[in-house]
């Protein structure tokens, strides 16, 4: 346990939520698109809810989560198909996935639209986030299609790539307009308490 002490949070944190969400994801998620007849789901899901939590990790930790998260990605890998994913391919994915939202970050940072969490120490900018969750859908999906098909037409790189950016996109609206609804009650909550109290 003292071990598990010394690790700092912005590695322990988006690891644990990585592979819950992953898992989740995996068992539900998937299973529901394969039942209503989605032939790539596993691969290119229309609800990919791993990507939502890169989005809100890389913004709340900063660029350091993106190695709780690689390493949360290969453990969800790990737990629900029982293999490590080693080959090259399935490596350079995870690595491209996690660290597109990085890049993204960089980006919108860069052009001084969006900081990380820590460094702006501001209430959260929900239209930002939703950028942040765009731009790094797009560089995923970029990224995904030069990995997996190399040599291929345009046609078949943007047949490749659109799947791609509605899932990580999708994942990301859906999952900010919950959590941006789990404020709120956690917020009016504890007014009414506070309220109570007096």
């Amino acid at each position: 346990m003292s071990i598990l002490k010394r690790i700092p949070t912005w590695i322990t944190s988006p690891f644990l939520f990585m592979s819950l969400i992953y898992v989740l994801w995996f068992y539900i998620v998937v299973s529901l698109e394969y039942l209503f007849g989605s032939d790539s789901a596993a691969f290119a899901s229309l609800l990919y809810l791993p990507h939502f939590v890169r989005v809100v990790a890389t913004w709340f930790y900063g660029y350091r989560a993106f190695f709780g998260l690689v390493a949360g990605n290969i453990f969800g890998v790990l737990i629900t198909t029982g293999s490590l994913p080693i080959e090259s391919n399935e490596m350079a994915i995870i690595v491209v996935g996690c660290g597109s939202v990085v890049a993204a970050l960089w980006l919108l940072d860069w052009a001084r639209f969006l900081k990380p969490a820590e460094i702006a120490q501001t209430d959260v900018n929900w239209r930002a986030l939703v950028f942040l969750g765009f731009f790094a859908s797009l560089f995923n999906a970029i990224g995904s299609a030069l990995i997996q098909l190399d040599g291929a037409s345009s046609s078949e790189r943007l047949t490749f790539m659109l799947p791609i950016l509605v899932g990580d996109t999708g994942s990301v609206l859906i999952g900010l307009i919950l959590l941006m609804f789990g404020f709120r009650m956690v917020r009016s909550t504890m007014i009414a308490k506070a309220g109570a109290g007096q």
